[in-house]
């Protein structure tokens, strides 16, 4: 049986005493009926393992792919950490005075105390700072970060998470800002905008930039383009004719939600890509006026 691999993580692939590391290229291997293929993702994730037997799986996901399979690790994040506080620090607010820390029970936590009300939320990773301040209203802003942020938004007294969100920067004066970047084909920017009315915090705007390594992006590689660009909700009209311009929001939704694609690798299906999402796998064919997409075609079995 072919089994084909894909992990979004670097990822050292063992098949009996055989070994390999697997990324973002997908990697085609034979497996037969007693073969154990044993997944170690680089990072602080467990192990992953596929057995032509189901119920031996562990932390895989397993895709009906043309006339085979496609099995990726899940990343499952190891949390086994011994009991510490990691930072702390307090603030005063309101004639309040609050204690905020991130500790380790098992996994990463932030907790914040105050006039008989705490809350604790897990967290992403071990921060090396903590920045804490009021930022009108009722409103504290707790900023986690090293190489990355992890931003909470919590009401006083009431100690109520109004927002949490990772990111790679973020602005707040009157309003959020929250800046995200996605590595994939090309280099991409995304700018999210939140108000606050001092009760809710409110999703208005969005603005993704993308970056290409190239002047003009080669013909051969369009389709991957704009499907990253779907992926991302970007802006991906320039690569439609002028029949589908009025209606391209519903390509999104034709679409579905995209977990990740992949390009035509499979001898019998050269102009075909594999779409894995929400709705599981669907195949889908281009067809061009010239650079412009001119209609896609999708359907859940290749053509």
């Amino acid at each position: 049986m072919n089994v084909f691999l894909y992990t979004q993580a670097a990822c050292l692939v063992k098949n009996g005493k055989n070994c390999q590391v697997v990324n973002k290229n997908l990697v085609q291997t034979e497996l037969h009926d007693n073969d154990v293929l044993e997944l170690f993702p680089q990072g602080n994730f467990e192990h992953a393992r596929y057995h032509v037997m189901r119920d031996l799986c562990k932390n895989i996901e397993i895709i009906d792919l043309y006339r085979d399979i496609l099995v990726y690790p899940k990343l499952v994040p190891v949390w086994n950490y011994p009991y510490k506080i990691i930072r702390q620090t307090t603030i005063v607010a309101s004639n309040i005075e609050y204690f905020i820390a991130v500790f380790l029970a098992a996994c990463i936590k932030l907790t914040i105390n105050g006039y008989n009300e705490s809350c604790t939320i897990s967290i992403p990773f071990i921060p090396t700072k903590i920045d804490v301040k009021s930022v009108g209203g009722n409103l504290l802003l707790i900023d986690l970060s090293d190489s990355l942020h992890f931003i909470t938004l919590i009401s006083i007294p009431t100690l109520k998470i109004k927002f949490s969100r990772l990111c790679n920067e973020y602005y707040m004066e009157k309003n959020l800002s929250i800046t995200t970047k996605h590595f994939g084909i090309g280099a991409h920017t995304q700018t999210d905008f939140y108000d606050y009315d001092g009760e809710n915090i409110k999703h208005v705007d969005k603005n993704i930039r993308s970056v290409y390594p190239y002047k003009s992006i080669p013909a051969e590689l369009i389709p991957m383009v704009f499907l990253e660009e779907v992926r991302l909700c970007a802006d991906y009209r320039r690569f439609l004719c002028d029949e589908l311009q009025n209606d391209y929001l519903k390509i999104k939704d034709f679409l579905g939600e995209i977990f990740f694609f992949l390009p035509p690798f499979y001898q019998e299906f050269p102009d075909t890509y594999a779409i894995i999402g929400k709705r599981g796998t669907n195949y889908a064919k281009f067809i061009f006026h010239g650079d412009k997409i001119e209609e896609i075609l999708l359907e859940q079995f290749p053509f």
